[in-house]
């Protein structure tokens, strides 16, 4: 139910696969007949109609999100739902029953400025500021402890893909979408110089057919 549905980019994807096609056909030409190499070669390279000679249309980063999918963002937020929920409960849990408790003490002195955020649910005006309540402490180790649970997933669970989703940082993520933009909004890649380089890279690709005479070699090995 909270899961969201993924509408794949057609182009992005088509573009994705074509370079993975050019990559392996860069490092293993060598294991098909010319023919075939000189084929995938003229489909990449030919004069005005080839891959490398087709560009896409560019779009503006500012453009792009302006024509971003709401839906989209919806879903990530509704892939959060259920670690939101959790979190509020907890909280909620630790406010009804430990509401009115220090459980923490600063060893440097702070302004009062702090009391807000280290004393919630405390009423004390006169009390020190090196003093954490329970509430306040809940939600310190909640924001604070991603980057630890990222490390302990990585080398102690062994879990790649965990350490690199997690949660508490998803979700502070998906309260800014423009903090997923990069800093210069200007400097959109130059996509006319990369595919001249990738055509380029495979005009100076000197064909030699790896296989040649494979089966003597493979008898003489043999006996």
């Amino acid at each position: 139910m909270v899961r969201p549905t993924i509408k794949p980019d057609i182009e992005k994807l088509r573009q994705s696969n074509f370079l993975t096609r050019f990559t392996q056909l860069k490092t293993n030409y060598g294991f098909i007949s010319p023919v075939a190499f000189l084929s995938r070669k003229y489909f990449f390279n030919k004069p005005q109609a080839g891959f490398f000679n087709d560009l896409p249309e560019q779009v503006n980063p500012f453009d792009a999100l302006l024509k971003q999918d709401p839906s989209d963002l919806f879903g990530m937020m509704k892939n959060q739902i259920p670690f939101l929920v959790l979190q509020l409960g907890l909280g909620f849990l630790i406010n009804l029953f430990f509401s009115g408790y220090l459980v923490a003490k600063i060893p440097f002195p702070l302004t009062y400025k702090f009391k807000s955020t280290l004393q919630m649910g405390m009423d004390i005006e006169l009390l020190d500021m090196k003093f954490v309540s329970s509430l306040s402490w809940y939600f310190l180790v909640m924001f604070g402890s991603s980057g630890l649970i990222s490390i302990i997933d990585y080398f102690v669970l062994h879990d790649k893909d965990r350490s690199q989703n997690n949660p508490m940082d998803n979700l502070m993520a998906n309260q800014n979408p423009l903090a997923k933009q990069p800093a210069n909004m200007n400097s959109v890649p130059d996509l006319k110089k990369f595919y001249d380089k990738k055509k380029a890279e495979l005009e100076n690709v000197r064909y030699k057919f790896w296989l040649e005479n494979i089966e003597y070699h493979l008898i003489v090995n043999w006996k």
